[in-house]
């Protein structure tokens, strides 16, 4: 990428078939992995100014402060962008682990849910993130701030169907769980300590009902309080931590 071709980063598009993705802020930057490629760093005069160490790398560029806040994704830019190679994982590898534990997502509208899909994921060492089609875009930027980084961590696979998704994971004797408001059982009587994949549908709609047919069980999250569904990123949230509980308690993980 050149410096004659920074309008990309603006072209949802382009920026998709070239297979790459603009993160900004120090923190975000600071998550990159060492040797995950950076195609190019982008900063605003003000901030070369103030962090001059940090723009001295070979292919960075600095660019006024008003175009760099025309090819920014948020309100208030800190003045610096790193523009990265989606990075392609291997779903082999994934489905074989021992006591595999997944998320597949079913149509989540929302690019912040999935960004905290797999953030949660990361964090409680979920092994990869499954979407169906039509879900919100993973590299979204509001998806990207959602996932505090965890995109560069987490193994994410888009566009998944779930027929497949399905067949590959029952070939595996991986066990499909959906998350339903009527589940037939409550996530505490579900056993997550060997492979397990977590279903979780849409924030309006919940899991299809093609969905909930294929998996080998229904759960529910128990809610005394009487609320009619929780949000589609919490409800994962608290599959994943009993899930890690259960494990923890099995001595699988410490």
């Amino acid at each position: 990428m050149t410096g004659g071709s920074l309008k990309i980063i603006k072209n949802k598009k382009s920026m998709d078939e070239a297979g790459l993705f603009a993160v900004e802020g120090d923190k975000f930057i600071g998550e990159i992995p060492a040797g995950w490629e950076i195609v190019l760093r982008v900063y605003s005069e003000s901030y070369a100014k103030q962090n001059y160490r940090a723009t001295v790398f070979d292919g960075s560029k600095i660019i006024k402060d008003s175009l760099f806040e025309k090819l920014s994704g948020t309100k208030t830019p800190q003045g610096a962008m790193a523009v990265c190679r989606k990075k392609i994982y291997e779903a082999g590898p994934v489905f074989n682990k021992k006591n595999a534990l997944l998320v597949y997502a079913e149509e989540i509208n929302d690019p912040g849910n999935i960004g905290t899909i797999i953030r949660t994921a990361r964090a409680c060492g979920a092994d990869g993130v499954f979407c169906s089609p039509n879900c919100a875009d993973a590299y979204n930027p509001k998806a990207l701030r959602a996932s505090a980084g965890s995109i560069f961590n987490e193994p994410v696979f888009q566009n998944q169907n779930l027929t497949d998704f399905i067949e590959t994971i029952k070939s595996k004797k991986i066990t499909a769980a959906a998350a339903c408001v009527n589940g037939d059982l409550s996530l505490y009587e579900t056993d997550f300590t060997g492979s397990a994949a977590i279903l979780i549908g849409s924030e309006a709609r919940g899991l299809s009902e093609l969905a909930v047919s294929l998996s080998d069980r229904s759960i529910r999250v128990p809610m005394p309080g009487g609320a009619e569904s929780l949000n589609a990123s919490v409800a994962c949230a608290v599959l994943l931590y009993e899930a890690v509980r259960q494990r923890i308690s099995a001595g699988m993980i410490n």
